[in-house]
């Protein structure tokens, strides 16, 4: 994961964040209040091998998801994160069976508050979670990721895999060599 730093929205200058990482670089923990009162931003990338849930789904471990989080306080006081995400993974073709790369872009807003954090979605269709103290970014990122690929992914155009010929015969090849041999056409007797 590489981590670029922040923004003060309200000043504009680069400020120091504080922001929780593991050794490994795959949690990104942020005091969310903190976060969003002071209007903070951040930008990060991360490659497949850093989202363990992410990893399950891809093909190839290339590619990789560049993020950038704004912070803000809605009208509600409710603390809100900006979430973009852009890149590129690879996920296996459906129909081949090869891997395949699929562009990403992802825009959601989330708010933050104990009311109505029943709802999916808020009247500004704006999805609303439930208040926390601290939000891991790496994990909102890698479920909306998750949630932005396709379920059953396919190449525009690609050949679905031939049948396998390990030399194996199948029981309708016997039946086919049945019918030659009587004669027959497969027909039943019926009408044309």
């Amino acid at each position: 994961m590489t981590l670029h730093g922040g923004i003060d929205g309200r000043t504009g200058s680069r400020v120091s964040l504080h922001v929780y990482i593991d050794a490994l670089g795959r949690r990104m923990i942020v005091e969310l209040r903190r976060f969003c009162e002071e209007s903070r931003t951040l930008d990060a990338a991360f490659s497949p091998t850093q989202l363990p849930r992410l990893l399950d789904s891809v093909a190839d471990t290339a590619g990789g998801v560049s993020m950038q989080v704004r912070g803000w306080i809605d009208a509600r006081d409710r603390p809100c994160l900006d979430l973009r995400l852009s890149g590129q993974l690879w996920v296996l073709c459906q129909r081949c069976m090869r891997p395949m790369a699929v562009d990403v872009e992802v825009g959601q807003t989330l708010a933050f508050g104990d009311e109505g954090a029943d709802e999916v979605l808020d009247a500004e269709s704006v999805e609303v979670l439930p208040l926390l103290a601290s939000v891991d970014l790496a994990d909102l990122a890698e479920e909306e990721l998750l949630l932005s690929l396709p379920m059953l992914p396919r190449h525009r155009d690609c050949e679905p895999p031939g049948p396998a010929t390990t030399g194996v015969a199948t029981p309708f090849a016997s039946l086919k060599s049945l019918l030659d041999e009587a004669g027959g056409s497969g027909s039943t007797g019926g009408q044309d």
